[in-house]
C-alpha cells in the first residue's frame, strides 16, 4: 500500500512538473513570435 501511494505522488509530481514546463515553454515562443511578426 505505501508503495502504491509513492509511486501516485510520483506520478503526480512528474504531471505538475510537466505542465509547470510546458506553461514555461509557452510564453517566450509567444514573445518570440511577437518580435518576429514585427
Amino acid at each position: 500500500m505505501s508503495h502504491l501511494s509513492f509511486l501516485i505522488v510520483e506520478i503526480l509530481e512528474s504531471v505538475i512538473l510537466e505542465k509547470k514546463e510546458i506553461s514555461a515553454a509557452k510564453k517566450p515562443s509567444i514573445r518570440l513570435q511577437a518580435t518576429t511578426l514585427r
